[in-house]
């Protein structure tokens, strides 16, 4: 999978990390996604062509005062406050690139869990050596082992975790950023970084001291182990 090439869709700073995310989702989802499924933070539902031929019925949500409009969701909604749905209504959640907004991180996973079906799945991105965005409404970066922690308490089994990236890739990503800033040439000349950058480096290290992005495949028990 590579970034979108619709123009305006994909900064020109962000190419590398989003074909990142594309590749990971494009693999996870057709393994993972089925039945209801749950976008929260959808923005422009970048993978909605990703989870659509897997899920039974989709349900797209972002908060109020969301940058990327209203076009795309069925609902408004702050997870901030919660998810407004029944309990185990969901079988797969997808909350990619929502995390570091959440100031309360713990109670969503705990939200999330509430609204998952038992043996329903989330499959959940957030950056970590990245710069801040949407101010003011980035408030974390997480390590692997921030978000199996939050996770476990909240209820969730962790199926999978990624620590994807390296010291190339985050020069490369901090490198196309300032260069897309850059008046006249900026833009092309860091889409071709990042682009030669990412035909150097077509398998994504998963364990990586230096992440770019942290991703997390999380599953609700099938009974309740207390």
């Amino acid at each position: 999978m590579r970034a979108s090439a619709r123009k305006g869709d994909i900064w020109a700073g962000s190419i590398l990390i989003a074909t990142l995310i594309g590749r990971w989702y494009q693999k996870e989802l057709s393994r993972r996604a089925r039945g209801k499924l749950l976008d929260l933070g959808c923005g422009k539902v970048p993978l909605y062509q990703m989870y659509a031929p897997h899920a039974d019925e989709i349900i797209c949500t972002d908060w109020p005062a969301t940058l990327h409009g209203d076009a795309f969701i069925d609902f408004a909604n702050d997870l901030n406050a919660g998810i407004p749905l029944r309990d185990a209504a969901i079988d797969t959640i997808v909350l990619s690139d929502v995390l570091e907004h959440i100031f309360r991180p713990d109670a969503l996973l705990r939200e999330v869990e509430r609204v998952l079906r038992p043996g329903g799945t989330v499959l959940i991105n957030t950056p970590f050596l990245y710069l801040i965005h949407e101010a003011p409404h980035d408030f974390y970066r997480y390590t692997p082992y921030a978000i199996e922690r939050m996770a476990r308490s909240a209820g969730l089994e962790v199926i999978q975790l990624d620590a994807i990236g390296g010291g190339l890739l985050v020069i490369a990503d901090v490198i196309g950023k300032l260069l897309s800033r850059v008046p006249l040439t900026g833009a092309l000349l860091a889409s071709v970084l990042q682009r030669a950058v990412l035909f150097v480096c077509p398998e994504m290290p998963r364990t990586s001291a230096y992440p770019l992005f942290v991703a997390a495949i999380l599953k609700k028990p099938l009974m309740d182990s207390g």
